[in-house]
């Protein structure tokens, strides 16, 4: 199998296409923290994959383009023909993967920025509690961070913030694809590379591309509560 191709991207159109990628990776189905932020309650079992929700589609633009601007993005680029699905024409408006993270040093900014229209039309679209819940979540957040990565938490680490692959493109290596290559350039660099995620398939799919676990905590988002873990690439001495 031949290496995907890998973009580094560098404009607000390029962020914005990542976000709908993100958008579909981390959909309805999958993904409970963005539902509990948002007072949603679970979908059934049995439910079909749907498009993802405006809303949802203008949050993953927002953190994309943030990415993009503040931090660091790439996206990687499946072969081969598109598998039918409930997608329609997402697959030529999007990526097969995209992952935002941030280099030591930087972190991602929070709030309106003119710069990024989807973060000024987020403020409309958003639930009217979920800024505050979400204030709340971050800080349980950056409490593991610290637990996993000391006083600076990530901000001496390259830290994936988000790394998602969309379900016409999963079992390519997309996403491994994407860690190895910054794999290489933290190596370069003598840094480690850490992450944070909320399931435990993720967190044994990390294991297999060479993290461990150093920290785990659980949070709670309103009345839901899941079981984080932090995780880094450093060889244990």
């Amino acid at each position: 199998m031949s290496r995907p191709a890998i973009t580094t991207l560098r404009t607000v159109a390029e962020g914005r296409r990542a976000g709908l990628t993100l958008a579909w990776a981390f959909n309805e189905k999958t993904n409970w923290v963005g539902r509990a932020l948002a007072g949603r309650p679970e979908p059934k079992a049995d439910e079909p994959l749907r498009a993802p929700r405006d809303a949802a589609v203008v949050s993953w633009r927002a953190n994309a383009v943030r990415g993009v601007l503040d931090l660091e993005a790439w996206a990687a680029h499946p072969a081969g023909e598109v598998p039918e699905g409930p997608w329609g024409d997402a697959p030529s408006e999007a990526y097969g993967a995209a992952m935002v993270f941030s280099p030591p040093g930087k972190e991602m900014g929070g709030g309106p920025d003119e710069r990024n229209p989807d973060s000024i039309e987020l403020e409309k679209v958003a639930p009217p509690d979920e800024a505050a819940v979400s204030e709340k979540f971050f800080g349980d957040l950056h409490s593991l961070e610290v637990k996993a990565w000391g006083p600076n938490g990530e901000k001496d680490i390259f830290y994936v913030a988000f790394l998602g692959t969309a379900p016409w493109a999963e079992r390519k290596g997309l996403a491994g694809a994407l860690l190895r290559q910054l794999f290489e350039r933290a190596k370069t660099e003598g840094v480690e590379v850490g992450l944070i995620t909320q399931t435990e398939d993720n967190m044994h799919y990390y294991k297999k591309m060479g993290f461990h676990v150093v920290a785990e905590d659980d949070i709670m988002i309103r009345t839901t509560t899941g079981h984080f873990y932090a995780m880094s690439n450093k060889k244990v001495e």
